[in-house]
């Protein structure tokens, strides 16, 4: 997912939003994590929801947003399809042609799913689709990293997720994905089975897991270089309400 020589597109004029998280009212902590429950607009301005779609307006195509505090990841998130489940590796979030592709669920999963992952390019140092997460695995790295603002463009929701553990694999990685739980108990041993490969992981990293609810996994080239195997999974999670 590494690549070198790629035309820089214009950057996502996300900047105008940041004043928006800072708005979000009724945290509730649970953990390391936090809900976030969108204002109303009964004070006479626009809710927190008007913010995304301004930004959402030119990708029809996308299901939501994606902001990762600490990087400069903050990105439209676009679904692939069992059709063509690479689709959005070599097209812009426009739906145009374009070697950075976009950041994009895994055909298999939804925003709705108890574990979701998401795929984007590593491009060198610039800071586009998923470069600034590569080295998350480092638990340097993952200390600097802060929570997950996810958008879902069909409830008009946005919710937090906070950084838990990553880790460093072969590109190969089939056999550690799950999508479907037959029940909590499931998804989470099967979370903690990820957890007890981690190179880099949070203080508290077993508890939250333990009460974790959902689970998000950025996945990305590991490497500086392009055709390199490594593959970078940084998983955030939420927890149910009254968990550690």
């Amino acid at each position: 997912m590494a690549g070198t020589g790629i035309t820089r597109r214009r950057a996502i004029g996300a900047a105008c939003a940041l004043a928006a998280i800072g708005a979000m009212g009724g945290l509730a902590l649970c953990g390391s994590r936090a809900e976030v429950t969108l204002p109303s607009d009964s004070d006479g301005e626009a809710p927190v929801a008007d913010v995304w779609e301004d930004l959402l307006s030119p990708y029809p195509d996308a299901v939501g947003w994606l902001r990762v505090a600490g990087t400069r990841v903050d990105v439209p998130l676009m679904q692939a399809t069992e059709g063509d489940p690479d689709f959005w590796l070599t097209h812009g979030p426009d739906g145009s042609r374009d070697g950075e592709g976009s950041v994009y669920l895994d055909s298999r999963c939804s925003l709705t799913s108890a574990a979701a992952m998401a795929y984007g390019h590593h491009i060198g140092d610039t800071g586009r689709a998923l470069s600034d997460v590569h080295l998350a695995y480092e638990q340097s790295v993952l200390d600097g990293i802060g929570d997950m603002t996810l958008y879902a463009r069909s409830t008009g929701e946005a919710r937090a997720l906070s950084p838990v553990f990553a880790l460093s694999v072969d590109k190969s990685f089939g056999d550690i994905q799950r999508f479907g739980f037959a029940d909590d108990t499931e998804f989470r041993d099967w979370l903690g089975s990820l957890l007890s490969k981690a190179s880099a992981r949070v203080g508290g990293a077993d508890d939250v897991v333990e009460s974790a609810s959902r689970a998000m996994t950025l996945v990305t080239c590991s490497s500086e270089r392009a055709g390199r195997r490594a593959r970078t999974l940084l998983t955030f999670c939420e927890c149910e309400r009254g968990g550690a």
